[in-house]
């Protein structure tokens, strides 16, 4: 609580005087922890093109808000708490009224920018995963860039209305701060339900997608499994198996095909009417056929001149690259969701606790509590690069080419 004394007021701090100087430590460590690794992904960004797609984009967007919480936030928050009551020459910044006005305005700005990439992230993966169709047209580069623009814009418009949407009559220790807490609280963590409710939504809709993809492959792979009996035929259709790619030597004087038993359940496709064993099409005929599989992609007929069709090879070296992109996609996803995981452990304890706690800011243990929340989500967004650069195979070579290169010279 305040002491009245001769209308002014003593306020509540976590330190007094040189007490204050392991909080200034803390806070400087914090500080070069996030600068550090935001500057090597910003550099890794700009140095290497191949690494500029769309969600890396998002994610540079992301280590930019980071290296400004780092470069100015912390510092200024840092000055407007703990060295105005250090240094007496300083102290009348606290009855300033845009000194309080930026102190409140930076943390708010780039405190929800963060967690507004989160959610343009999950759009862009949505589209990526279940929208493929319209991906390029709806999420090209220039669309996400003019995206994270939005969001800095809309954050800082916002901000600024509270410079005259309020009285503004700051006290020795910005009061300012108090008359608006309780709205700019509550109206942020409004604004959090719809953004986490859209990014729920989204990874809903992705998890179901992977889900549908990943059941049609193994139903493919299932299905281009060759069996032993159809391994050891030597005719002269040679069978071409999908996974091996190994090719069966024709032999143009033995042109046999399996009898139904061995057959049941395989169908062996032909591409060409002129294939060495198509007279013998007429053998696999009436019963023989019985709960036989059609399957375009499972085999392909080594034709006289020793060529073979290249409609199967293409559509298996298709395959495998649907396999592939999906292997791919899922292991981003994951990535991206262990990062978002980690930025939201941090950053939901640290909003929640201050929107609960609004009547009780005048307590010494809500402003030791809040210290320790804000410098808890200041480290995670240290270590979201760190997640990221670690999981991400192109970012993880990237940054350690540069790391290199940095150390060569």
């Amino acid at each position: 609580m305040d002491i009245n004394v001769t209308n002014k007021t003593i306020p509540i701090v976590p330190c007094r005087d040189f007490n204050c100087i392991p909080f200034i430590v803390i806070n400087v460590l914090q500080a070069l922890l996030c600068l550090t690794v935001n500057a090597v992904m910003f550099l890794a960004f700009l140095k290497y093109p191949w690494l500029r797609t769309q969600t890396n984009m998002i994610i540079f967007s992301m280590a930019i808000s980071d290296l400004l919480i780092a470069s100015v936030v912390i510092p200024y928050q840092t000055l407007g708490i703990y060295v105005v009551y250090l240094v007496p020459s300083l102290q009348y910044l606290m009855d300033d009224m845009y000194f309080c006005f930026a102190r409140l305005a930076l943390g708010s700005i780039f405190n929800s920018v963060g967690i507004m990439h989160l959610v343009l992230i999950a759009i862009e993966r949505y589209m990526k995963i279940c929208r493929p169709l319209a991906y390029s047209s709806i999420m090209s580069k220039r669309h996400v860039l003019a995206g994270c623009i939005f969001i800095y814009m809309f954050r800082i418009a916002i901000a600024c209305l509270h410079l005259v949407w309020f009285k503004w009559a700051p006290g020795t220790d910005c009061k300012v701060e108090k008359v608006l807490n309780p709205v700019l609280l509550r109206g942020n963590t409004a604004l959090l339900v719809p953004i986490f409710l859209a990014s729920v939504g989204c990874y809903v809709a992705i998890f179901r997608r992977v889900v549908l993809i990943r059941r049609n492959q193994n139903q493919a792979s299932s299905l281009i499994v060759i069996p032993k009996q159809v391994s050891d035929i030597q005719d002269t259709c040679a069978i071409e198996t999908v996974d091996s790619g190994v090719y069966r030597e024709a032999n143009e004087d033995n042109c046999s095909i399996p009898s139904q038993s061995s057959v049941q359940g395989i169908h062996v496709q032909f591409d060409n009417e002129d294939s060495a064993c198509s007279g013998s099409r007429d053998t696999l005929s009436g019963d023989t056929l019985t709960g036989v599989t059609v399957m375009s992609r499972s085999f392909s007929v080594r034709q006289k001149d020793g060529k073979t069709k290249h409609r199967s090879r293409k559509g298996r070296l298709e395959q495998n690259a649907e396999m592939h992109q999906s292997r791919k996609e899922c292991r981003l996803i994951k990535t991206i969701l262990i990062t978002e995981c980690v930025y939201l452990m941090f950053y939901f304890p640290y909003v929640l606790f201050l929107w609960a706690s609004i009547s009780k800011e005048d307590e010494m243990w809500f402003v030791l509590t809040r210290y320790v929340l804000k410098s808890l989500f200041t480290v995670g967004c240290g270590t979201n690069p760190i997640i990221y650069g670690v999981l991400n195979r192109n970012y993880r070579l990237a940054m350690k080419q540069l790391l290199r290169m940095r150390g060569a010279r």
